[in-house]
């Protein structure tokens, strides 16, 4: 029997732009603890092409990266998004 852990960590965090500083909450759906690290994967349900889709959310995983790595105190060494709708998986880290 498989033994498993899973936990709901809602994140809110400050960001900044040019025009105006809020704050944002979220929820990554799902964070796993690898020997190389830490990965992230959000799920979506868009009717959208996986390039679509990382040209649209990009910036929101890049952020939820970002805020784990405050969370866990360690890197997260890869981030990106699994489309439901067509079962593909697409990274989300600028350079």
């Amino acid at each position: 029997m498989a033994h498993g852990f899973s936990q709901t960590l809602s994140i809110g965090v400050s960001v900044d732009s040019p025009d105006e500083r809020r704050l944002v909450f979220g929820v990554i759906d799902l964070i796993l603890k690898t020997d190389e690290g830490w990965e992230i994967v959000d799920y979506k349900t868009d009717r959208k092409t996986m390039d679509a889709l990382i040209d649209r959310y990009t910036g929101q995983v890049e952020q939820y990266a970002r805020s784990w790595e405050k969370v866990a105190g360690s890197p997260v060494q890869w981030a990106g998004l699994y489309g439901v709708r067509r079962g593909d998986l697409g990274p989300c880290q600028g350079d």
